[in-house]
This record gives structure tokens, C-alpha cells and sequence, in this order.
């Protein structure tokens, strides 16, 4: 059988296609001005979270400093006023028996001290610096440790 030949319906009156196509030059420009502002309103977001994040962070390590200073000063007191007491219970101006286990073994320590030290020179080492800030008390506070 051949073949009937039908024809499309009519259908109503349409517009011509644009030359461009289904994007023209207004809906790209407006499509990446749309793009554009969400870019730029996400980086706002992200740039002001990294702000907050590292003020955040300076806050922290301020007070983690301040914290390790005041740490270290106090250890540094605390030092010194065993360097002061220490003197003061062995010259029996201070009588309270707990300190003396302590003032004991501070002067096992120090005459052990005293001993490495000594064979460290004979053997012509270099000298070990002290670890803390603390002064050694004055040289007649020393004679009687």
C-alpha cells in the first residue's frame, strides 16, 4: 500500500525561533549575573567564617600564653621561696617538721649534684646550664645550704 502523505496539524502561531537559539544574549548575561551573586554571597559567607575562626583562635592562643606565663611565674616563686625557707629551717628560724623530709632530700640532691658536677670538670666537659630563671641565693645564704 503506498503510503499516505499526512500532513503536521495546523498548529497555532508560534514565534519565529530566535537566531540564537533558546539562550540569548539577555538570559546568559542574566543567568551569570545570577551565578556570579551566589559565588560572591558564598565567599562572603566562607570569608567571614575564616575571620571568626581566626579571631577565635587569636582569643585562644592569647590566653593559652598568658596562662603558660602565669604558669611559669609562679613555678619560678615557688622556687625562690624554697631557696629562701631552706636557709631560714636549717638555721632553725623556722620549725615545722614536715619541711624537713624535703630539706632533707634537697641536700641529697645537692651533694649528688655537687659530685656529677665535680667529675664532669675532672673529665673536662663543658658546664650544664640551669634550666630555671631562678638565681642562686647570695654566696653567705649558699654556705649554709
Amino acid at each position: 500500500m503506498p503510503r499516505r502523505r499526512t500532513e503536521a496539524p495546523e498548529r497555532p502561531e508560534e514565534e519565529a525561533p530566535h537566531p540564537e537559539g533558546p539562550f540569548n544574549r539577555s538570559t546568559i548575561e542574566e543567568a551569570g549575573a545570577g551565578l556570579l551573586r551566589a559565588v560572591t554571597d558564598a565567599l562572603g559567607v566562607a570569608v567571614e567564617r575564616g575571620r571568626s575562626e581566626l579571631d577565635h583562635a587569636a582569643r585562644y592562643g592569647r590566653v593559652q600564653l598568658e596562662v603558660i606565663r602565669l604558669r611559669r611565674e609562679r613555678d619560678n616563686l615557688f622556687l625562690a621561696l624554697g631557696k629562701e625557707v631552706l636557709p631560714l629551717l636549717e638555721d632553725g628560724r623556722i620549725h615545722h617538721p614536715d619541711l624537713w623530709a624535703t630539706a632533707t632530700r634537697i641536700r641529697e640532691v645537692k651533694a649528688r649534684l655537687a659530685r656529677v658536677e665535680e667529675e664532669r670538670v675532672a673529665a673536662g666537659e663543658p658546664s650544664v646550664p640551669e634550666e630555671h630563671g631562678v638565681e642562686e641565693p647570695p654566696p653567705e645564704q649558699q654556705k649554709r645550704q
